[in-house]
């Protein structure tokens, strides 16, 4: 029985199947669908396009004979909701404003449509609200990867209905103050923005020699030049090599590099490898773990997911048993080891912390292995990730690929350049001492998005509470107004 009694006078709650039309989305076959319009081909809106705003850049286009029934054509005003997808978003509604090509809608997403005589942006920011929200999840059936909402669930959801004229005032006072919020929003996106132009201006300049110009100078009959911190290195690799026969590497033709400041100089990431180590070491490749090796818990195997911006994350790694991590220890992790993208992100680069230890890398990522008295790893991976050098390079050795990816002979041979050991140490201290003050700036940006978000539910939750606009005792109560419209259609 529903219940009307914390409700302002004229409301109603009705279930949302009383009120609104569920039409549920096409199915097709896999190899239907098609990224590019073709003749008698409609677009088909997914999960994906289901954002604040209807996403219309990546589509996907099926033939029209999918569409079944006519209904299932996308119109304007028509509200789509997500029903499969992971839990945090299952529900997640968006407003059809904008309709550039004739659409239908996939079998992950359903459309509500409500009758003319309806406001149909009400009910837009009614299934907004995070009570609503809050409600579509609670009945969701879950499982590991995805959240599913049924049509009978889903039609059962109370929603509470003002009479028509109020249904008007509170989208109208709505929309002005999400106005003035997106207003808002718009500006820290800028803010955002620039904090990331900044941070690569930062690096630029570190690697440019910028950064510590007048401490070098201050420090100049202090510091050793890197020319003879790569020379005793390289004496040092020799006399390991206790006589064994070594590969001789021509020369660093550095004519086309940039020039560097004084006391820097060029070198190739196999000249600075660990001693006595195998510098660069690739993730297995072949069938060497099946789905089966996978397990809930184990010895992490990372995947190119847990190479972030920033940092190595564990979330998105695989399991797998002690036994099957002991076959595969060679591609273990020690702390200290710098981890590698070689396909997807190429050129993403992260620290292994002592978290990681013993975890394994897959075939997308490599591991890399510096010798700590030659290059600091931090120096290393803010030189990898701003230096346009790097990335100059990486786009060099891509060119012409089949696929999106480098190899161990394209890493070893990448150009570093290498600083004073001491200037290294400084370099990172003026990066960071930079990268604290844009993370402050940052967490601001951050903090005040998130209290925009909470003032942008507050408004729904006054507004469905009936405190956001004043209400008219000359408006037609909304349970009159449904007994007209369910007259009208003969219902």
């Amino acid at each position: 029985m529903t219940d009307n009694k914390d409700l302002p006078k004229g409301w109603v709650r009705r279930d949302l199947c009383d009120l609104l039309t569920i039409i549920r989305g096409v199915s097709f076959p896999k190899d239907a669908k098609s990224s590019i319009a073709k003749p008698k081909h409609v677009a088909c809106l997914r999960t994906a396009n289901v954002q604040q705003t209807v996403e219309w850049d990546d589509l996907w286009f099926v033939h029209e004979k999918y569409v079944r029934r006519n209904e299932q054509f996308v119109q304007i005003g028509d509200i789509l909701i997500s029903t499969a997808n992971s839990l945090y978003l299952v529900g997640k509604v968006s407003q059809v404003t904008t309709m550039p090509y004739k659409t239908t809608l996939g079998a992950f997403i359903s459309l509500l449509r409500a009758p003319k005589e309806l406001c149909q942006s009400f009910f837009y920011y009614v299934l907004s609200s995070t009570e609503i929200q809050s409600s579509i999840r609670e009945c969701a059936s879950t499982t590991t990867n995805i959240s599913n909402v049924s049509t009978r669930k889903l039609a059962k959801i109370q929603l509470p209905l003002p009479p028509l004229p109020e249904q008007h005032r509170i989208v109208s006072k709505i929309e002005e103050l999400f106005s003035d919020l997106d207003a808002g929003v718009s500006a820290l996106e800028v803010v955002r923005q620039e904090i990331k132009r900044y941070r690569q201006a930062v690096l630029k300049h570190a690697f440019e020699g910028k950064l510590t110009a007048k401490w070098r100078e201050e420090n100049k009959d202090k510091l050793e030049p890197a020319s003879k911190l790569l020379e005793r290195i390289a004496k040092e690799r020799e006399k390991q090599a206790k006589g064994k026969k070594q590969k001789k590497l021509p020369p660093l033709d550095s004519t086309n590099l940039p020039k560097l400041p004084e006391g820097w100089e060029w070198s190739r990431v196999v000249e600075i490898g660990a001693l006595g180590e195998q510098t660069v070491l690739t993730g297995p490749f072949g069938s060497t773990l099946g789905k089966s090796d996978f397990i809930s818990a184990g010895v992490p195997l990372l995947t190119i997911g847990c190479l972030t911006e920033q940092g190595v994350k564990l979330d998105k790694a695989f399991y797998i048993s002690t036994n099957k991590a002991e076959e595969l220890k060679r591609y273990k992790l020690s702390e200290g080891d710098l981890l590698f993208s070689r396909s997807a992100s190429v050129g993403r680069v992260g620290y292994a912390t002592q978290e990681l230890e013993g975890s394994l890398i897959n075939y997308h990522l490599m591991r890399l292995r510096l010798d700590a008295k030659t290059i600091s790893p931090q120096m290393f991976i803010y030189y990898v990730r701003g230096a346009k050098t790097v990335n100059d390079y990486l786009r060099y050795v891509n060119h012409g690929a089949t696929r999106d990816g480098i190899n161990t002979a394209n890493l070893l041979s990448m150009p570093v350049a290498i600083p004073s050991f001491k200037e290294q140490k400084q370099i990172v201290s003026e990066i960071e001492q930079r990268f604290s003050i844009a993370d402050q700036a940052e967490k601001i940006v951050e903090q005040t998005l998130k209290q925009s978000q909470r003032l942008r539910q507050s408004i729904l939750k006054r507004a469905f509470e009936g405190k956001l606009v004043p209400q008219d005792p000359n408006d037609e109560p909304a349970e009159k107004m449904l007994e007209r419209i369910k007259r009208k259609a003969g219902k």
